[in-house]
């Protein structure tokens, strides 16, 4: 099991608690967030027995191609609809019917082959839209000695109000369940499919 990673604070460039009241924070198995002043930061580790370069390069590079591919009981499909598939530009993702969410729009911030980072911002989707403003995600796939890697990720919500609808139990379905299993099924293309 990973340890714990520590709370974070809010952007630099958020307003500070002006009433100096202590961050509100909630720990759960996979993750930790923390609300100050309208936003919640989370931070996540997803371990995945799949060489850091293969991950980045469907979860970042190609994923019009290969999500589609990979999650066929989940994504009907991926295309960017604005921009030529670098930094400012947005993709919208189309999920099969049935599922909760219906579509998400992501708009690409920052990508860096090198160091095997990106992060991109959900823009749109069909759920929570009276709750969250926007949500940033940030990624870096970083190489374990097993040949495998720890996606880190930090996800940080921009809210709307009192945001009512963004509880414990959602977020830790979101970000415990949904996502872990996501990465588990792509670990599982990859080990059957060596070559890809």
């Amino acid at each position: 099991m990973l340890p714990s990673p520590p709370l974070i604070s809010a952007p630099k460039n958020h307003p500070p608690n002006q009433q100096n009241l202590p961050p509100f924070s909630i720990s759960c198995d996979l993750l930790k967030f923390q609300v100050i002043m309208g936003v919640i930061t989370l931070e996540n580790e997803f371990p995945i027995a799949v060489a850091p370069s293969k991950v980045f390069r469907a979860y970042c590079l190609e994923i019009d191609t290969l999500l589609p591919k990979i999650l066929p009981d989940h994504i009907k499909s991926c295309e960017i609809i604005e921009g030529n598939g670098g930094p400012g530009s947005i993709r919208k993702i189309t999920f099969v019917e049935g599922k909760e969410l219906s579509y998400a729009k992501q708009k690409l911030e920052a990508i860096d082959e090198e160091n095997l980072t990106c992060s991109f911002s959900l823009i749109e989707a069909n759920v929570w839209k009276d709750a969250v403003e926007k949500v940033t995600y940030e990624h870096k796939f970083v190489p374990t000695p097993e040949g495998g890697c720890i996606c880190k990720r930090t996800s940080t919500y921009y809210i709307k109000g009192d945001a009512a609808e963004i509880n414990n139990d959602k977020i830790n379905d979101v970000y415990g369940k949904k996502t872990a299993g996501m990465f588990k099924v792509i670990e599982s293309y990859f080990l059957a499919n060596p070559d890809a």
